[in-house]
């Protein structure tokens, strides 16, 4: 029995630990992200945000646009391409990379995943996404190359958005979107708490 519930424990722990997202519902409409998820501030003063380690260009502006609707948000680029830091690296050896995105754009727009800070080092890999009029899940991200230190993310101003950013650092597994990873920590609890209890009825109809 400590043995199943050690082994929850770990996958209760590896949710919050491991697993970053961002989502964008805590920051001020038409504020940019810069380093709220580095611990830092958005800018028009929104945070300290939670120290993920993620940064980003003052290229994405905060919109009430999300995955949901209005009034969840998200971050639509607002030039021709922006960039997002990620320390410690991610994706890679078992790490994985997603989100959604909207792209009411005439052309594809791109991801590209940089092996270094501010898109440098190697190129490793470029995800396209086709114009869709809905949210959609990027793809493919299953079993990435990596790791990667970096994204640039390009397109059409004004006509790219993008919500539930998602990653995972090598060696990992594959990360989903949703549920966040609150809602796993909150499963992995419930499940040692049930565990615990089936031990302790059965300890007692014993006695």
């Amino acid at each position: 029995m400590t043995r199943t519930i050690l082994s929850y424990l770990s996958i209760a722990l590896m949710a919050v630990v491991t697993v970053s997202a961002e989502d964008f519902n805590d920051l001020q409409i038409g504020e940019e992200v810069l380093g709220y998820y580095d611990g830092g501030f958005g800018s028009l003063g929104t945070g300290p945000g939670p120290n993920l380690g993620v940064t980003f260009t003052a290229d994405f502006v905060t919109v009430a646009q999300g995955v949901f609707g209005p009034p969840f948000q998200a971050e639509e680029l607002t030039s021709t391409s922006g960039i997002m830091d990620v320390l410690p690296a991610f994706g890679g050896d078992g790490g994985d990379f997603s989100f959604y995105y909207n792209n009411l754009g005439p052309d594809d727009g791109l991801v590209s995943l940089y092996s270094g800070l501010d898109g440098t080092g190697s190129l490793v890999t470029t995800i396209s996404l086709p114009p869709t009029p809905t949210f959609s899940a990027a793809s493919p991200l299953d079993g990435l190359p990596g790791p990667f230190e970096s994204a640039i993310f390009a397109g059409t101003a004004g006509t790219l958005v993008f919500d539930n950013v998602t990653f995972s650092p090598p060696g990992v597994g594959p990360v989903l979107p949703e549920p966040s990873s609150i809602s796993l920590l909150f499963i992995g609890l419930l499940a040692v708490w049930l565990s615990a209890r089936k031990s302790i009825t059965s300890l007692g109809s014993r006695s």
